[in-house]
């Protein structure tokens, strides 16, 4: 159900409605698979930088605790760690000597701007690590150090904010450029639409100016070439049936001639006078309203040959009896004449 509804509303989206969803979908598409991958780069070289700089921290930080730890030295053991963990990215240091006595330092908090999402889909997490503090031989204790990733992070969702701003830009003018292109290609088509409106109303003589691609150029020459053939084929037509109409009204006897549907068309002179109608008030009548036929015995009306004629496709001749009964009521008995 819910595909045959998808389907009817795609059917009724207009041309320019559908390539501009197809164009802008596959340009979304193709933008967020470049934007995850440019993410995820961003994201392992970031991971890479991270664990770059917790690998230097503990390769540098035993070294500068080596004389304090040495000689007990807890004070200047803490300065060097404040010191330290004024670095970016550093959350804390902690040292902790044989004994257990431990000693923490806490770096300023880091604020984050992006949403916790992006945090989880980047997989992009804090890091934590440690190493010996050996001086001669001896192990005088254990160094702990925390990174944060979250400065990484939200670098990672500002630029993916700039590529994203970019490829709504790029929508837009793609939307935008389609849309310019399609008005002016499909006036061409609209032209040819208001033609052949125009043309089914009647308006025989349109014409359509050629302009657009060669293609529509080549579809409205041949519009114009059949309005054109219509027009003319009309014009015969009506030459053609004018000259009947003569030829029926000299005739000297009563003609009437109907459309496929029964419908007066034309009456001679010679039918006016018998049917008490003239042509233009029997015009586009029923040919039962013009023609009354009755039985001339039982004065029952007769069915009109005409439209039994039209009903069954064959030749149909009079009933024997047949009075026609004019427009004023007077009665005049008709007679099949047998022809050769």
């Amino acid at each position: 159900m819910i595909s045959r509804n998808i389907a009817a509303s795609w059917d009724r989206l207009p041309f320019t409605g559908r390539l501009l969803f197809t164009a802008s979908f596959a340009l979304l598409v193709a933008g967020l698979v470049m934007l995850h991958a440019s993410a995820q780069q961003d994201a392992g070289q970031a991971r890479a930088d991270l664990s770059r700089q917790m690998a230097d921290e503990l390769n540098i930080l035993p070294l500068a605790l080596a004389e304090p730890v040495v000689i007990g030295d807890f004070s200047t053991l803490e300065q060097i760690l404040a010191r330290f963990v004024r670095q970016p990215n550093i959350t804390y240091i902690r040292y902790r000597d044989a004994t257990g006595t431990s000693i923490q330092v806490i770096g300023r908090p880091i604020s984050t701007h992006s949403p916790a999402f992006f945090n989880v889909w980047l997989g992009l997490g804090d890091m934590r690590d440690e190493a010996h503090v050996d001086v001669g031989g001896r192990r005088y204790g254990t160094l702990e150090i925390g990174i944060t990733a979250r400065p990484a992070i939200d670098r990672v969702w500002t630029r993916l904010l700039g590529h994203l701003s970019i490829l709504g830009l790029a929508i837009l003018l793609d939307f935008l450029g389609i849309w310019l292109i399609l008005r002016a290609g499909l006036k061409p088509l609209r032209d040819l639409d208001a033609g052949a409106a125009r043309l089914a109303a009647g308006d025989y003589a349109t014409r359509i100016k050629p302009r657009g691609s060669p293609e529509l150029r080549r579809s409205i020459a041949a519009f114009n070439q059949m309005a054109r053939s219509v027009e003319e084929s009309l014009h015969a037509v009506g030459h053609e049936k004018e000259r009947l109409f003569v030829t029926l009204s000299s005739i000297g006897d009563a003609v009437i001639t109907t459309d496929n549907l029964g419908r007066v068309e034309f009456l001679n002179s010679v039918a006016e006078e018998l049917t008490g109608w003239n042509a233009g008030e029997a015009t586009g009548k029923a040919l039962s309203e013009v023609f009354v036929i009755t039985n001339e015995r039982t004065r029952q009306p007769v069915e009109c040959p005409v439209t039994r004629c039209i009903r069954e496709g064959m030749v149909v001749g009079l009933a024997n009896h047949t009075s026609l009964i004019a427009k004023d009521g007077k009665g005049l008995f008709v007679k099949e004449i047998e022809r050769d």
